[in-house]
């Protein structure tokens, strides 16, 4: 087995996205298995509709004129995709990504992964988004490295939460993304219980960088579908 955090570690928690992430075995020369991680474009639907079925969409377009210019005046209305990011993406991400997407806005979808995938979301950040009114549905841990891969939505936009920065532990995008740093405090990092009151004041904190960040237009026409 691979080092903690390893890709082989995360492809197991990734088998829980709700957006179709599935990972196959695969036979090593030396006989042992190893897992491939890959993303499903057929897996189950989220809040978001069938993940990757934009991707599998242009896919079939052929070079006929007409066709082409159709996918692009689709294109154009790509929506910019922002990647919430923290440490185990059961808490402070996972928020995040509920809250963008309850705000049902046109021009933005948020998803949300962790450097170290925790096999659940936490219990206290669940009953805050429930406090709050928030569909809990599809909220589930996922690996970063699944949205670096072709069919995976890729992201316009990281937005790394709490103290623990990216670092070099980003993987190789298709194309860059504009990266954001909020320094909000994670509760699902802490060791032992934690209150949900201790989710409910991170979530309003979350819940106001992100209302100004779309009041300030920091997400704004950044989608680069258009060059895909």
């Amino acid at each position: 087995m691979g080092p903690k955090g390893s890709l082989a570690t995360r492809a197991r928690f990734a088998t829980r996205a709700s957006c179709g992430a599935r990972v196959e075995d695969e036979k090593a020369p030396d006989d042992r298995r190893r897992p491939r991680i890959s993303w499903d474009p057929s897996g189950p639907i989220g809040p978001l509709g069938r993940c990757g079925s934009a991707d599998r969409e242009q896919g079939r377009i052929n070079r006929h004129p007409r066709r082409e210019e159709k996918a692009m005046e689709k294109s154009a209305m790509t929506p910019t995709t922002v990647l919430f990011v923290c440490a185990r993406n059961a808490g402070l991400s996972i928020m995040a990504e509920a809250y963008l997407n309850h705000l049902a806005l046109p021009d933005l979808r948020a998803f949300s992964a962790g450097l170290e995938p925790a096999e659940t979301v936490h219990p206290g950040a669940l009953r805050a988004l429930a406090q709050a009114g928030l569909a809990l549905e599809a909220l589930a841990p996922k690996a970063m490295e699944l949205f670096a891969l072709p069919q995976a939505p890729q992201p316009d936009v990281v937005v790394a939460l709490g103290s623990e920065p990216l670092g070099g532990r980003e993987p190789r995008w298709l194309r860059p993304p504009r990266r954001l740093g909020w320094l909000i405090g994670d509760p699902a990092s802490r060791p032992g219980p934690v209150s949900v009151s201790v989710f409910s004041e991170a979530f309003a904190a979350l819940r106001e960088r992100i209302d100004r960040a779309v009041a300030e237009a920091h997400f704004a026409g950044l989608s680069l579908a258009h060059a895909v």
